[in-house]
Parts: C-alpha cells; structure tokens; sequence
C-alpha cells in the first residue's frame, strides 16, 4: 500500500523490522520507514520496541522530578510526539516539554478561538502545503499580506498559528521530520510590519523551539 502526498510517496507496508544492540547491551526493535522523494528511497529509523521502556520513565521524570510539571496528566500521545522529535532522548525531550509548560505560563495562546474568527479571509493567511519537501518536512505557506489586523487581532493570529501547527503535528512523519515555514511578504505593508516587535519575534523563535 502507498500513500502519496504531492512528490513524494511513503511506502507504508511492509515496514522491515531490524534488531539491534542499544545501550547497555539490550536489544532495541527498530523500524524501516522508506520514503521515496525526489532524490530516490530514503529510510527514516525510528525505534520501536523501546516505547514501552521510555514511556514510564518521562512520566516518572516529568510528574515526580519537576515541580512545574508535577500533577499534569500527560497522554502518552503527546510524549511520543516530543520523543520522535529528539529521536527518544529522554533528557532533550523533557527539557522540551518544559519549556512548552514555560511558554504556555506566560503567552495565553492554547486557548480556544471562535468561530467567527475562523471564517475570516484573514484567518486563512496560514496554509498547510500538500506536498512535502525532499527531506520529508512538511510546509507551511504563511501569506503575510493576506492578514488585516482590524479583521483578525494579533492575539488570535497568534492563536490560529498555534491551533495550525499543533494539528499538523498529529502526524507521526511531521513528528519525525518536523516543518518548514515559507514566507510570503507579497502585498505586506507597514500594518502588519508593526508587529514585527523584539518581543513578538522572540516569541514566534520561542515557539518554535
């Protein structure tokens, strides 16, 4: 079976599974995700069997070894998420996570938007491409020109980026290989130049990090 987004096709099954010797001596499963870009087959290797071993031990580090993360129910899901990002080193994915927790102290962007702001021609200056690039990173267009600050708030800009990338995310290839933004300044003015403050660009480098 295969599944094909623009360019590029992941061959989903068979997926060739392969042992071998991790740390300390033990045995890890890993996985053989083939992709097939541009450029020919690349393989993605992401461990398998070791889920089940890591997962107790990011909840035991996160809930009992952090004050700030203590007592937050963390899905499993969303640790698999930050663990296929830093190829499941513990350590950088929790390190991660708690930055995530420092961000959303201070920037009030995980909340809901309305309705109303969603139907918005401004609302749709953020579009998730559905091709991928040549390394398997998925691609985000953001039309800068295309947002009104009078129709759609900085706040719930903010809001909606947030909203976007989160659910590209859910997507266990986006997980691995991560996004790129292009930016298209076509028709941008100093509307929205404004905003291009020091403090809201440290914010959208923090976000991403």
């Amino acid at each position: 079976m295969t599944r094909t987004r623009g360019r590029m096709t992941e061959l989903a099954t068979p997926s060739p599974k392969i042992r071998t010797t991790a740390a300390g001596g033990r045995s890890a499963l890993y996985v053989w995700r083939w992709v097939l870009s541009g450029n020919g087959f690349r393989a993605n290797l992401e461990p398998f069997g070791p889920k089940v071993e890591i997962l107790p031990l990011i909840h035991h580090g996160l809930l009992r070894g952090n004050l700030k993360s203590k007592g937050i129910d963390f899905y499993d899901d969303f640790l698999v998420t930050y663990l296929r990002r830093n190829k499941y080193r513990v350590k950088d994915a929790q390190q991660q996570i708690l930055n995530l927790i420092h961000f959303h102290e201070r920037e009030h962007v995980f909340g809901g938007v309305p309705d109303e702001y969603l139907d918005l021609p401004s609302s749709k200056y953020l579009v998730l491409l559905p091709m991928r690039c040549q390394d398997a990173c998925a691609l985000f267009l953001c039309r800068w020109g295309k947002w009104d600050s009078t129709e759609l708030p900085f706040e719930r800009l903010k809001q909606i980026l947030v909203m976007e990338v989160i659910q590209a995310l859910r997507d266990p290839m986006t997980q691995i290989n991560g996004f790129k933004i292009i930016h298209d300044l076509e028709g941008m003015s100093f509307k929205q130049m404004k905003y291009c403050t020091p403090n809201n660009l440290l914010l959208f480098y923090n976000g991403t990090v």
